[in-house]
C-alpha cells in the first residue's frame, strides 16, 4: 500500500505570540496497526477522510468510531488514545496544529483540556484543511497569511455548527435554504418557544397540532432533520446561552427555560455543551473583552 506525508509548519519569525493562527499543517496516508495514547500542548484539529479506527478520551473506558469526514478538536492537554488495528485499509488524515485557539473561543466546545467532534458530511471543512495543505507543500513560508486566511474561515464554519449531541457539533451546508420551514416545522416550534417555559413532551406538541405522535415525530424529522426533542434542547440551550451573555441569574434562567433549579439546569448545560454555566459566561466575556 502507498503511503505519503507532507507536513508544513510556520516559524515564529512569521506570526506573533498569542495570534491566533495555524502554525503546522500535517497531511498522511498510511497502513498502520497500533493503539497508542497521545497529548499535546497545543490545540490540534485532526481531520479524518475516512475510517479511522476507534479513539477515546482521557480516563474513559469508552471507546468511539472515528468515522469518515469527521474532525476531533483537542484542547491542550487532552489525552487521547487512537486504535487503529481494526482497519484493513490505508488511514488518510489531515491535522493541524493551532495557537491563541482561547482567543477564538475554542473552549466554547471543548471545555479545559476537553476534545470536541464535528461531522463534516458535506465535506466543507474537509476541503478548508486541504487548502491549507496545499498552501504550506506549495508555498511553504511565503503563504502564510493565506493560510490564516483559510483557517479563520474554518473557525467560522465550527461556529457555524449545530449541536446535535454531547461536545458534537454537524457542520451546516453552505448551500442557502431553498424555502422556508414547513407548516408544521413553523408551528411546532412556535410552540416550542411559547411554553419553553413548560414541562414540554413529544405529546403535547402532537396533540396541539392534532397528530399522532408517530406521525408528528416522522414528518418533523423529515423536515426539519432532526428529532422534535432534539429541537426543543437546542433552543432552550440557545436561550440559556444568550441570557448567560447579557447577565442574567441561573435562577431566572432557569424558570425562563422550563428547568427546575439552578442545579438541573447546570447539569443538563453541561451535559450539552461541556462546561458549566459559570465557565461559559466567564469565556464569552473574556472573547469580548477588548
Amino acid at each position: 500500500m502507498r503511503q505519503w506525508f507532507h507536513r508544513h509548519g510556520w516559524n515564529e519569525k512569521t506570526y506573533r505570540p498569542g495570534m491566533p493562527s495555524v502554525c503546522f499543517v500535517s497531511e498522511s496516508s498510511f497502513f498502520i496497526r497500533r493503539k497508542i495514547r497521545q497529548e499535546t500542548p497545543h490545540w490540534i484539529l485532526d481531520y479524518a477522510f475516512n475510517d479511522a479506527g476507534l479513539y477515546s478520551i482521557g480516563d474513559d473506558d469508552a471507546w468511539h468510531r472515528r468515522l469518515p469526514h469527521t474532525a476531533h478538536l483537542y484542547a491542550p492537554g487532552c489525552v487521547r488514545w487512537e486504535d487503529t488495528r481494526i482497519l484493513r485499509r490505508s488511514l488518510r488524515t489531515l491535522f493541524i496544529i493551532l495557537l491563541g485557539g482561547d482567543h477564538t473561543s475554542l473552549l466554547y466546545f471543548t471545555g479545559k483540556g476537553g476534545c470536541a467532534r464535528f461531522i463534516d458530511n458535506h465535506g466543507q471543512l474537509g476541503l478548508l484543511l486541504n487548502q491549507i495543505a496545499r498552501i504550506g507543500n506549495e508555498f511553504g513560508h511565503a503563504g502564510f497569511w493565506e493560510a490564516q486566511s483559510c483557517f479563520c474561515r474554518i473557525v467560522s464554519l465550527l461556529h457555524r455548527g449545530e449541536l446535535v449531541d454531547m461536545n458534537t457539533w454537524q457542520i451546516p451546508s453552505s448551500r442557502k435554504p431553498t424555502a422556508e420551514p414547513s407548516a408544521l416545522v413553523a408551528s411546532a416550534r412556535a410552540y416550542f418557544r411559547l411554553h419553553m417555559a413548560e414541562s414540554v413532551a413529544v405529546e403535547d406538541v402532537a396533540r396541539y397540532l392534532g397528530m399522532s405522535v408517530s406521525a408528528f415525530g416522522h414528518r418533523y424529522r423529515r423536515d426539519a432533520g432532526e428529532s422534535p426533542m432534539c429541537a426543543l434542547i437546542r433552543f432552550r440551550i440557545d436561550r440559556v446561552k444568550r441570557m448567560l451573555t447579557r447577565g442574567h441569574p441561573l435562577k431566572t434562567i432557569a424558570e425562563t427555560v422550563g428547568m427546575c433549579d439552578e442545579f438541573h439546569l447546570s447539569k443538563a448545560f453541561k451535559r450539552v455543551v461541556g462546561m458549566t454555566p459559570s465557565e461559559f459566561r466567564a469565556l464569552k466575556h473574556v472573547a469580548l473583552a477588548p
